[in-house]
């Protein structure tokens, strides 16, 4: 019943803002009446199919990381092999796979149940034969951990209390060296939005970085942590790193392109990483 109120309470502003069309697109979805809308990233005339969510129409009108977006599409070239570690639905999987035209290859890592059929459906609609998705959650160790997920966004292996009913499952994981070992590939560069655990993933890739020196997209999820925790999760990740650039952040110590000497003043942000 909630859900149902929730709805018809948000329905005019979803209307006003995505459209009618789009919006009863997404509804219907949601019901699991599956669907797709076709979408256009602000970058390269890139248009991909997608399953309906309001945050495809926000990265559409410019208001969903667009400083990363753009950012990105500069570094990535075709030919190439890049990790999507917490891809989620697909928003940069499918991104990578249309900048790299087909070539290369995309390794989209997510163990959220429902984040992760819509991810394959969304792979599948727009024929992308160059992206291999993973039901792997990607980490520090291998065997198995309790993973929280929520099927929309704040899924994680760390507990935290922003985002209220998070389930529990257990989930294999592994590490990102052991799986380009296990496989005998290595990344060009790697993507990591994994709801604050973003240090366990990097703790569990050392090797891959010292030796292959892959660049890093990092979204830094400190709002889950406390300070102490937010500088040692940052210490771990920046052990190592030759240069951090600043993407996007509610910073009053950077801005884009800013290049980064210490822990960010915003609980939040993106960050460039060269290895």
């Amino acid at each position: 019943m909630t859900d149902w109120l929730q709805i018809i309470r948000t329905t005019p502003k979803k209307v006003r803002e995505y459209g009618l069309m789009f919006t009863l697109k997404y509804y219907l979805d949601y019901m699991g009446l599956i669907n797709y809308s076709t979408i256009e990233y602000p970058v390269r005339d890139i248009k991909v199919t997608v399953r309906p969510d309001p945050f495809w129409k926000l990265c559409e009108k410019h208001k969903w990381e667009l400083m990363c977006i753009k950012h990105i599409s500069d570094v990535v070239k075709p030919g190439q092999v890049i990790f999507d570690v917490g891809s989620w639905v697909g928003l940069y999987t499918l991104l990578f796979s249309k900048l790299m035209r087909g070539t290369g290859r995309v390794y989209a890592f997510d163990c959220d149940p429902r984040a992760f059929d819509i991810l394959r459906d969304n792979v599948e609609r727009n024929c992308l034969t160059n992206v291999q998705v993973e039901k792997i959650c990607l980490s520090n160790s291998v065997g198995q951990a309790d993973f929280k997920f929520h099927g929309f966004t704040g899924s994680s292996l760390i507990s935290h209390n922003l985002i209220a009913n998070l389930k529990t499952i257990r989930v294999e994981i592994s590490t990102i060296d052991k799986y380009c070992e296990d496989n005998s590939i290595f990344p060009n560069g790697i993507k990591i939005d994994v709801e604050g655990a973003e240090g366990l993933v990097i703790e569990g890739c050392r090797d891959t970085l010292e030796k292959y020196h892959p660049w890093v997209l990092l979204e830094f999820h400190g709002m889950y942590m406390s300070e102490k925790e937010r500088r040692i999760n940052w210490y771990k990740i920046v052990d190592s790193s030759k240069k951090i650039v600043f993407v996007d952040g509610d910073s009053r110590q950077y801005q884009y392109g800013s290049e980064v000497t210490s822990l960010p003043d915003c609980p939040h942000f993106h960050v460039f990483i060269r290895y």
